[in-house]
């Protein structure tokens, strides 16, 4: 197994850990539906990154022991 630790797939995993407190911050402090709106965005760009890091990492054979292990487990 590879040990990049900046290949594009572990760089959108670092992204949706760092969406995480954003997520948490933007839905508890949500008083409108346009409030909850923009948190299932932050969501929702989280899913599609999920997605795409998994396209792109098995695509161009870039799994990485790191994406494999600890960002896998971190941010599903």
């Amino acid at each position: 197994m590879k040990k990049e630790y900046f290949s594009i797939p572990n760089l959108m995993g670092y992204f949706r850990i760092l969406m995480i407190p954003v997520f948490l911050y933007l839905y508890y402090t949500a008083n409108t539906p346009q409030g909850y709106i923009l948190s299932f965005l932050v969501l929702a760009i989280s899913l599609i990154t999920d997605l795409l890091d998994g396209w792109v990492a098995r695509k161009f054979n870039m799994i990485t022991d790191l994406e494999r292990l600890w960002i896998r487990l971190l941010t599903n």
